[in-house]
């Protein structure tokens, strides 16, 4: 059995009782539950508690985070698809998280700068060019120790082109957090988030 096909067996088992949740999802956006593994994964070992999401494509990964705050916790989930938005919503009962999670129907730009931090996790996965826009507003919502994963825009392989043009902006993004002396950032060498800590 390849890596590939092991990976996602995994995720089904670990994530069966969210099925119905992946379903319904998965007629606006699509449902990676790989993907998902890694952000439940990557918050619990950055032991946060409270979350900010920011893109669509996180809905999924987002509320599967939120049901291991326990008692203590909170996700503000950005979404600017309605329909996304709404299906979000009506999941917050069944999961038991209606008093930890707040979806924020609109564009990041229209969210983002009325948010309050602080944060110990952002995880954002919006156009680096959206994102260079409010790069300062998300600077502000991160606590000192606090992570951010960014990304990923493309994933090489999805198309068979490995040389299709980058994403907008996405040099200029890179280049201000490689030169952001508040954070210590790793950018996989896979399409993988890019993982930054806030230092300071």
């Amino acid at each position: 059995m390849n890596r590939a096909r092991l990976a996602s067996d995994f995720a089904a088992q670990q994530s069966r009782r969210f099925d119905d949740l992946a379903e319904d999802m998965s007629k606006t956006a699509a449902v990676d539950r790989v993907a998902a593994d890694f952000y439940v994964a990557m918050a619990a070992a950055a032991s946060a508690s409270y979350v900010f999401s920011l893109g669509d494509a996180l809905a999924y990964p987002s509320l599967r985070v939120a049901t291991g705050f326990g008692t203590v916790g909170r996700l503000d989930l950005v979404l600017s698809d309605p329909d996304l938005a709404k299906i979000a919503e009506a999941a917050l009962r069944p999961l038991d998280l209606g008093e930890s999670v707040r979806v924020h129907r609109g564009t990041p730009a229209q969210v983002v700068p009325g948010i309050n931090g602080p944060y110990d996790l952002v995880m954002a996965r919006t156009e680096p060019a959206m994102f260079l826009e409010l790069y300062d507003y998300v600077v502000r919502l991160l606590r000192t120790g606090g992570s951010l994963l960014l990304g990923p825009w493309h994933r090489a392989g999805d198309d068979g082109d490995e040389d299709q043009p980058r994403p907008e902006g996405e040099a200029e993004l890179l280049e201000r957090l490689a030169e952001d002396s508040r954070f210590v950032a790793y950018l996989p060498a896979t399409e993988s988030p890019l993982i930054a800590v806030r230092r300071r």
